[in-house]
């Protein structure tokens, strides 16, 4: 009996070592046929993740550039705004509105600073036939919902006495009044 015992125990251990290489066969051909459920979850959840960022970050700098353009026209605008006022005479014109540009609008007023004063003459003598006056011109400028406000200071001056233009044909002369 010892001999068949032998041969039994021989048979069982060949039996469960062919049991053990093919639970470790059904393992790898397991992990060889791709991604299981769980994992495919897990890999889109991170690839979604990260496409939620990467949207999040191109708006971002999307809103960013807009308001970088907005704020570069509303420069050149008051630039060109600035120039404008720079023409307008405050004792004639001391409010009023333009469309400097298409689509873009400018509001200004001008209040004095100081008193009128009376420009001295060169050489003495009688009173000048100049005057000036400091003024502060409050100005808005908007357009498409942005208003931008600011403030200049300027100096008016214009001339309170009539000079003569001599006719180049002999007519009789002409009073002018400047006022700048």
């Amino acid at each position: 009996m010892r001999k068949r015992d032998g041969d039994e125990a021989l048979m069982l251990t060949r039996c469960l070592y062919r049991q053990l290489q093919m639970s470790r066969l059904d393992r790898s051909r397991r992990a060889q046929r791709g991604f299981g459920l769980l994992e495919a979850v897990v890999a889109l959840t991170l690839l979604a993740s990260a496409g939620v960022a990467l949207f999040g970050w191109i708006n971002g700098s999307l809103a960013t550039a807009s308001r970088l353009r907005m704020h570069e026209q509303m420069q050149v605008q008051r630039q060109i705004a600035s120039a404008w006022l720079q023409t307008v005479d405050p004792w004639r014109e001391p409010q009023g509105v333009i469309e400097p540009s298409p689509g873009w609008m400018l509001r200004w007023e001008a209040r004095p600073l100081s008193d009128t004063i009376v420009l001295p003459r060169w050489g003495g003598g009688a009173q000048s036939a100049w005057e000036s006056r400091l003024f502060e011109v409050q100005a808005e400028l908007s357009a498409e919902g942005a208003t931008q406000h600011f403030v200049l200071s300027r100096l008016a001056v214009r001339r309170t006495v009539p000079f003569s233009i001599p006719s180049p044909t002999g007519a009789p002369e002409q009073s002018v009044f400047v006022s700048r």
